[in-house]
């Protein structure tokens, strides 16, 4: 049976992730144990017809039409076994004293994949002649000039920026696109990102998210600009 927490995207579900503990089937409505998503009869049925299928690496089930959590930007809890973002903490994590509160500290400010592309990166450029920024806002690149303009539209960040140390200008901005640059919402925000930035004469470039991209293939990407 599915584990508790590791429904994925998949039709029967839509695109949502469930990650948090439930008590029936997300089938049929029947009451469950364990935290399971599935109760027995739904989950050999989804089995039989191929809608669900084993993850090779970690050999969980997950929808045939989705990806499995271990392929996502999503870990599971040791402690409590909830599922949360990579660069958030688990919501057991906050103490009772906090237990109402609507914020909490994130375990980092980059994800695992984001630090290992920083360090490509840094790698990948003259550190002697550029600084590298991450998770920097637009409205430190960009300033509202005209009163009809909404200043709105700059809270939002670029994944990484190559900064001149001579002048202290932009030389490109990088956006790192992982999976979740998929969702409609993202794929709104990173349009505005574009548009205002090709408004201004800013440079950007889009790099997908591959764990195993060289030093080198950063390097031409970055030839252009640096």
């Amino acid at each position: 049976m599915l584990k508790r927490g590791r429904m994925v995207h998949g039709e029967i579900i839509s695109d949502q992730i469930r990650i948090s503990n439930v008590s029936e089937c997300i089938i049929c409505g029947s009451s469950t144990s364990g935290g399971y998503s599935l109760c027995k009869v739904c989950f050999n049925k989804l089995k039989s017809n191929g809608s669900l299928i084993q993850c090779p690496d970690c050999e969980d089930w997950h929808f045939k039409n989705g990806a499995c959590f271990c392929q996502t930007e999503f870990i599971q809890c040791p402690d409590c076994g909830r599922w949360h973002s990579r660069g958030d903490g688990c919501v057991c994590k906050v103490s009772s004293g906090k237990a109402n509160s609507a914020y909490q500290i994130k375990k980092s400010v980059l994800t695992e994949s984001e630090v290992l592309f920083k360090k490509k990166l840094e790698q990948a450029i003259d550190l002697n002649k550029y600084e590298l920024t991450y998770q920097t806002s637009l409205r430190q690149l960009v300033e509202k000039v005209k009163k009809w303009s909404w200043a709105n539209e700059l809270n939002r960040d670029i994944d990484f920026c190559v900064i001149n140390k001579t002048d202290y200008n932009v030389a490109v901005c990088i956006e790192y696109d992982d999976s979740s640059h998929e969702r409609p919402d993202r794929k709104e925000r990173d349009e505005k990102v574009e548009n205002i930035l090709k408004e201004v004469g800013m440079k950007l470039i889009r790099i997908k998210r591959d764990d195993k991209m060289s030093v080198d293939y950063l390097k031409g990407r970055l030839s252009d600009y640096l």
